[in-house]
């Protein structure tokens, strides 16, 4: 059973985000929230009970995973396309599946190579980034689809925590002078003879090397183990001036194809 397009389309606010959240742990709900904005970008929240469980989609899913991944508990990816392989085959016997990324996270829960604190610390950031997007993209449509699936019971999540560290990290985006851009835009030097004149040549080197537009905001933030809004504000006037270039750039390819 399928509730579609609960909502006219409805900028993702926090207070909308708190609201709809709120219904269903009061419904108890269980299945799957698909949030799409008016590009066709779909966010996937899973829910048992009225609890998160898990959440997928939206922008750069696959870097997203592998950058918290390497953030939170590096060793996992030491194995990580023979654990993808041994996790695609059972998932074949699975009924109603979550995604790929959260079976995977359960197959080294159950292996010890991640704590259950471990799950629970990188859900949550997961789940505040893709709520975080949400409140950007303008206005957006849902649907409800009520369904049963398997998933680990010790691992549901108070989405209103969650919604309390992503409207922490709104505020703080919004005092930025980057706040109508996102976070997963890639910076690039685009005037590199103007900026040589603006900046010390070791800073400059510095730039050429990470500023690349290889690698977004978020995971130049988890390479050079910086606070995102720290690195915003150090580009912001480049940015501003026309010096520094933020581009979209490519998620990388889902090993689930």
């Amino acid at each position: 059973m399928n509730e579609k397009s609960l909502v006219s389309p409805k900028e993702f606010i926090i207070r909308r985000q708190v609201g709809l959240f709120r219904k269903l742990k009061e419904k108890f709900f269980t299945g799957e929230l698909v949030i799409e904005n008016l590009m066709g970008t779909r966010s996937e929240f899973y829910l048992y009970m009225g609890r998160l469980v898990y959440a997928t989609g939206g922008v750069h899913p696959v870097r997203r995973y592998r950058r918290l991944l390497n953030l939170y508990c590096p060793e996992a990816l030491r194995n990580f396309t023979s654990d993808l392989a041994e996790n695609m085959t059972s998932r074949e016997n699975e009924e109603n599946a979550i995604s790929w990324e959260y079976s995977l996270l359960n197959v080294w829960l159950n292996k010890g190579i991640l704590s259950r604190n471990q799950v629970i610390e990188l859900t949550q950031i997961l789940l505040s980034e893709i709520l975080f997007d949400l409140s950007l993209v303008g206005k957006v449509t849902y649907d409800l689809r009520f369904f049963s699936y398997t998933i680990n019971r010790s691992i549901v999540i108070d989405a209103e925590q969650v919604i309390t560290k992503t409207n922490k990290l709104c505020h703080a985006w919004q005092n930025t002078e980057l706040k109508l851009f996102s976070p997963n835009l890639a910076p690039i030097i685009k005037k590199p003879q103007q900026l040589k004149q603006k900046i010390s040549m070791q800073d400059y080197q510095n730039f050429e090397r990470y500023f690349n537009g290889k690698l977004s905001l978020r995971e130049l933030s988890t390479y050079l183990k910086q606070d995102l809004i720290n690195i915003v504000k150090v580009l912001s006037n480049h940015v501003t001036e026309g010096l520094v270039e933020l581009i979209e750039i490519p998620d990388l390819p889902s090993p689930n194809n």
